[in-house]
């Protein structure tokens, strides 16, 4: 059995989600499940025009190959957050369509506002419109995730509705969905809008049909889109105008009469679109990818003291369930590690162990050396540092 996790938490939102994310990693290690994980916080999907994009096939191969996806997601205002939006936006390409059919999800939503319930119902309606269905939803705020403390009834809570899901997809329970329920997928065609010049109107006038009373167009004039007066633009906006003109002209580049190549390595600023993370960054996205099941209880603050030309000073802080990180220098610990950031780099990627470096003197330890084993275990290193 394959699952799919999406992380799809706003900053401010992060740290309780990721509670939260560590109960049910942990629970799903204890089952004998690793959830495949897709972090949208740590490399979120570019904005949706229209264009297919390469994380997005990342993201497909996982979810295709899943039998079911625990989704994490921030809410305000009623709706799913943004980078929840994105990725349902992102869906919509033709090419997905059926990507999600019969996916069995496990909506685990936060909300500190009081639009939560309909957010977690636009997210079930949004799922259930590419095909998927909810097969276990929680909606959680702060004075929920500030009370998860192992044992505590929210930590059971959550333990237990991970389990009820971990059970549905063993048994592969699916939902009925009626005939003509059909499956909101756009097309390239649908996408595209009527051109405004074949809609005439007399003097932006309409008459209504006495007989049905319906307001009707009538179709006798054509009007004509009022021109811009180029001179009235100001030196500004016509710089502006340059600027994207050069932008798509790097953009796409002419592959032949008439046929326009989509070029994915151009940003709006002439770099690369990959997104450029600091080896601190990478190393916080190992407290995403904490087997929380390995931490028997573990109380422990390990600090970083990286050099070189991606240095930082950092300290990783493991309290049972709970791991996070943060930059700087910690105010006490248990064993501090001291590498390179070369070396760091493999540590993190799983190309080495911190064990391995150290007994061959790649690295420094201070401080409790039997934690260096343990940390080797802690963490399913390289899943996001590829």
């Amino acid at each position: 059995m394959k699952i799919a996790s999406v992380f799809a938490a706003m900053p401010g939102d992060q740290s309780g989600l990721l509670s939260i994310k560590n109960i049910v990693s942990g629970t799903l290690t204890d089952l004998g499940i690793e959830p495949e994980e897709i972090n949208l916080g740590y490399r979120s999907l570019p904005y949706y025009d229209g264009i297919k994009s390469e994380y997005m096939n990342t993201i497909a191969d996982v979810i295709r190959e899943s039998n079911g996806v625990i989704i994490y997601l921030s809410a305000s205002f009623g709706l799913p957050g943004a980078l929840m939006q994105t990725l349902l936006e992102h869906f919509s390409y033709p090419e997905y369509a059926g990507l999600m059919n019969d996916k069995n999800c496990f909506i685990i939503a936060n909300c500190d506002d009081n639009t939560g319930a309909m957010a977690m119902s636009a997210m079930e309606l949004a799922i259930y419109n590419i095909g998927a269905f909810s097969g276990a939803k929680i909606l959680v705020d702060k004075n929920f995730t500030d009370k998860m403390e192992p044992e505590s009834k929210n930590f059971i809570l959550i333990e237990k509705l991970c389990e009820d899901y971990y059970r549905a997809l063993r048994q592969q329970r699916v939902m009925y969905r009626p005939a003509g329920a059909a499956i909101q997928t756009k097309t390239q065609q649908q996408a595209q809008a009527a051109p405004v010049d074949e809609m005439k109107y007399d003097n932006n006038t309409y008459a209504a049909k006495n007989d049905e009373q319906k307001i009707q167009p009538v179709y006798d004039k054509k009007i004509a889109a009022a021109p811009v007066p180029v001179e009235n633009f100001t030196e500004s906006q016509q710089q502006d105008i340059e600027e994207i003109s050069k932008f798509f002209a790097k953009k796409f580049k002419i592959n032949g009469e008439d046929n326009l190549e989509f070029n994915e390595t151009v940003s709006i600023t002439g770099a690369s679109s990959a997104p450029k993370t600091t080896l601190a960054q990478r190393t916080s996205a190992l407290t995403h990818h904490y087997k929380a099941g390995q931490a028997d209880g573990l109380k422990a603050v390990i600090a970083l003291s990286i050099s070189g030309k991606d240095g930082f000073e950092g300290h990783i802080d493991i309290d049972g369930a709970d791991c996070d990180f943060s930059v700087g220098t910690a105010e006490a610990s248990d064993v501090s590690i001291i590498a390179e950031s070369g070396k760091w780099s493999e540590i993190i990627k799983g190309k080495t162990t911190a064990q391995k470096a150290f007994m061959v003197g790649q690295i420094k330890v201070r401080g409790n050396f039997v934690l260096l084993s343990k940390f080797d275990q802690l963490f399913d290193f390289g899943r996001s540092n590829d």
